[in-house]
């Protein structure tokens, strides 16, 4: 799914929006009559609401567009349990995770998180079902899409995987790797936290360039668009619909949302989709080649938005 032509002014409507409201009463009262406030006041009381509704049309039809092509995924697989048995034991039990995933090509390629996908014997992808115009057009989850799907390769140190659905003409998202992500600009994030599908978050890049453990070389796009258990391998997009990261790790002290939400970049991300579906792995050496070209790219900051992983190691925190 390519993004709309037309970009959706989100920072001028917010600019606007501040500077008619810091201005307008000064305005109304030193350039008003009384009879302008009986005929027309009206008019300039409803620009400040016409702002607002432009503004909430506009994230409307952005989550409209991106939506579709965010996936829920569920794997089925064998793990140890939590508790040992009373010898001391390990018991190996059936285990569900729950994880997101953005498609990538129309023919059913998905990217999502290595942990996800840990340890699954199944795999299965539950598609985006359409927006509805009223709960009561909720699909029902019997009737939603559900397609098998099958381990292309993974990488576990980059923390990245590749699943293929069999399925043709599937909405897709752009890697918005031609794109230099800045601290300040909106995001939003989508998936499925605690299984709750298509859940959509807003917030704003906090910074291009978070090393989250001083003790591990890795970098990622942050955010404190709030990502929660189940939220892993959801799109972090901008403001035009293109994936600015992959969602894969929290910072939080409660296991929840703490506004340090870490997103793998998306040239990252393009470069392992790459490696993945021709080769089904990624070689460190070919990574690190691949690093120093980004680095050519432009100044430091610009690289440093479209790089973000040149290094990856195993991380402990993650959000599902």
């Amino acid at each position: 799914m390519k993004p709309s032509s037309v970009r959706v002014e989100f920072l001028p409507m917010l600019i606007s929006f501040l500077l008619i409201t810091i201005a307008t009463p000064r305005e109304a009262v030193a350039n008003s009559s009384p009879t302008d406030f009986a005929a027309g006041g009206y008019a300039t009381e409803t620009r400040i609401p016409n702002l607002l509704r432009q503004f909430n049309s506009s994230l409307q039809a952005l989550a409209t567009r991106v939506s579709p092509a965010v996936v829920q995924v569920t794997v089925t697989g064998f793990g140890p349990q939590d508790e040992k048995s009373k010898d001391g034991a390990s018991l190996i039990v059936r285990q569900h995770a729950i994880g997101s995933g953005v498609i990538l090509d129309p023919d059913g390629y998905i990217m999502t998180n290595a942990h996800v996908v840990e340890g699954a014997r199944q795999i299965r992808v539950l598609l985006s079902s359409p927006v509805p115009d009223s709960p009561l057009n909720i699909a029902p989850v019997g009737k939603r899409q559900i397609l098998d799907a099958k381990l292309v390769g993974e990488d576990k140190n980059i923390d990245l995987a590749l699943l293929k659905v069999e399925g043709h003409n599937l909405p897709t998202l752009p890697l918005g790797t031609n794109r230099s992500a800045h601290p300040g600009e909106l995001v939003m994030a989508i998936g499925s936290p605690e299984g709750l599908q298509n859940s959509v978050t807003l917030g704003i890049v906090s910074s291009v360039w978070r090393q989250p453990d001083p003790e591990q070389p890795m970098v990622y796009v942050q955010t404190d668009a709030p990502i929660n258990p189940g939220s892993s391998g959801g799109p972090l997009v901008d403001l035009d619909g293109y994936v600015v990261g992959l969602n894969t790790f929290i910072l939080s002290e409660s296991g929840g949302s703490e506004g340090l939400g870490f997103a793998i970049p998306a040239a990252a991300v393009k470069f392992v989709y790459k490696e993945l579906r021709k080769y089904g792995h990624v070689t460190e050496r070919k990574f690190r080649r691949a690093c120093k070209k980004l680095f050519s790219l432009g100044s430091w900051s610009r690289s440093a938005a479209k790089l973000g992983s040149c290094y990856f190691r195993r991380r402990t925190r993650r959000s599902g």
